[in-house]
């Protein structure tokens, strides 16, 4: 499965949205996470990048970000692993200054969200 990055970058906000609403971390600090978390999937050769051709080159210039492809380590990975449902719903249901703390939690500093702390 070949991907560009922001397709991924839109589809991780996108899930976001969907899990956290209104405390969805604002681009800034998605884009920061969503870099980390690339650098371990390429480390871990869960994706690498790829030289696009030249059909994909074109789409490349619409979608932006360059061209990685899934390798057959992805298969084995069990993400169910290390989902927390419990977390996540003490997330949903917390009121902002509860959801700073469960951030801080997992080593998120919601300094580095919005302007006004939001996260």
């Amino acid at each position: 499965l070949r991907f560009f990055y922001k397709d991924f970058f839109d589809h991780a906000k996108r899930r976001f949205r969907e899990l956290l609403g209104d405390r969805t971390p604002e681009d800034a600090l998605l884009r920061k996470n969503v870099a980390e978390a690339w650098e371990l999937l390429q480390k871990y050769r869960f994706i690498r990048h790829i030289r696009p051709t030249a059909a994909e080159l074109a789409d490349s210039r619409e979608s932006g970000g360059g061209l990685y492809e899934f390798l057959p380590a992805i298969a084995l990975y069990d993400s169910s692993v290390l989902a927390d449902s419990e977390w996540l719903s003490r997330l949903k249901s917390a009121s902002q200054e509860e959801a700073t703390q469960e951030y801080a939690a997992i080593g998120v500093d919601s300094k580095q969200g919005g302007a006004d702390g939001s996260l």
